[in-house]
């Protein structure tokens, strides 16, 4: 079986045999051109007490071998370098320190990772995922990088996170609809050092037009712990782009927002707290809470008052990560779902009301 060397990305700075043999020589030379002038130099006699024509004579002749030591001296120098970088740098590989360097010190650094293009910061990440995380997989590898594109390439226009949210559901079955009431808190931090947000959507829910009944109420909004006046909020209500709510009758969209520019940054989490209850039809025995970003802690909670329905959970998202998250209770009237680790845009959580089976 042919065995595939790791090809050696210093080879181009390695010296043959032969040149390595002619720079000893030369160094060799130089080193007695150079103890010579140095011996030469200090028999010229150089009495500053005697000021003759030899004086003088003498003079011209020490300053001349004095620069000729000097050139010597620099040459035997950049030859003795190039002789040790040159047995360093083995082409067998069986001496790694000028790799170590290079490699280890210099490669890696910011300023060098910085000065090159993106393309070339891509291949390179590419060929470290493939062998440090894969065991040199190519497939695997792919997917790896085509996660990372779309994490930088976010389908939101906003560049924020959830440092943490939570999410508790209180669902009561009234004779003719469902009613749910929800607290809801969240602490939203931008991956930006700063980020000014116009608009910024406090709630956006997606429902059903019940006779004589409202779908969507907010009883209270905080904002850092500021009771904020619910008249402050613009509200915009138009029709669900939904195909999959449309399907179910939920034809109405409102989006509750703020007027003003909210900032947010990377070192303080905005915290955010509202209260709201939403109304649908008996028959709508499902409720999906899906995020808006990238969410760094979650925690959910569902509260079932009526004792003839029971709830069945299912965590959704990414390699689903979240089967193994839900604790039910026993008689499966509460939920609490809860992640400290990342998940991302659209993972959530589905609940389903079942009617209990009368034994």
């Amino acid at each position: 079986m042919k065995v595939l060397r790791r090809k050696n990305p210093l080879i181009k700075y390695i010296c043959n045999k032969r040149v390595k043999i002619s720079f000893f020589v030369i160094s060799a030379v130089l080193a007695a051109i150079y103890i010579f002038l140095v011996v030469a130099m200090g028999k010229i006699n150089i009495d500053v007490a005697v000021k003759n024509e030899q004086y003088y004579k003498n003079i011209q002749i020490y300053n001349t071998f004095k620069i000729i030591s000097e050139v010597v001296l620099i040459a035997f120098s950049v030859f003795v370098s190039s002789l040790i970088s040159a047995l360093i740098i083995e082409k067998d590989n069986s001496n790694t320190i000028v790799e170590e360097v290079f490699i280890g010190d210099f490669f890696t650094s910011n300023e060098f990772i910085g000065k090159l293009k993106d393309e070339d910061q891509l291949t390179i990440f590419k060929h470290i995922a493939q062998n440090l995380n894969f065991d040199g997989c190519k497939e695997k590898s792919e997917m790896y990088t085509d996660f990372v594109e779309k994490i930088n390439n976010p389908i939101f226009e906003n560049d924020l996170y959830f440092e943490k949210y939570y999410l508790k559901a209180t669902c009561e079955i009234k004779d003719d609809y469902i009613e749910k009431k929800f607290i809801k808190s969240i602490q939203v931090k931008s991956f930006k050092k700063s980020e000014s947000i116009d608009n910024y959507k406090l709630l956006s829910v997606s429902y059903p037009i019940l006779p004589s009944l409202k779908s969507v109420e907010v009883s209270s909004l905080k904002i850092d712990g500021e009771t904020i006046p619910l008249s402050k909020m613009d509200i915009n209500i138009k029709k669900s782009t939904s195909s999959f709510d449309e399907s179910r009758g939920y034809t109405e969209e409102v989006t509750y927002s703020w007027p003003t520019k909210i900032d947010f940054s990377n070192k303080k989490s905005k915290r955010i707290e509202i209260e709201y209850l939403t109304r649908c039809p008996k028959n709508d025995n499902v409720y999906t809470c899906r995020l808006a970003c990238p969410c760094k802690s979650f925690d959910f909670q569902f509260l079932l008052k009526n004792n003839s329905h029971r709830l069945n959970t299912n965590a959704f998202g990414f390699i689903d990560d979240a089967s193994n998250s839900p604790n039910l209770s026993g008689d499966k009237q509460n939920v609490a779902i809860k992640f400290d680790d990342w998940i991302y845009p659209l993972d959530g959580v589905c609940v389903y009301l079942e009617k209990n089976v009368a034994k």
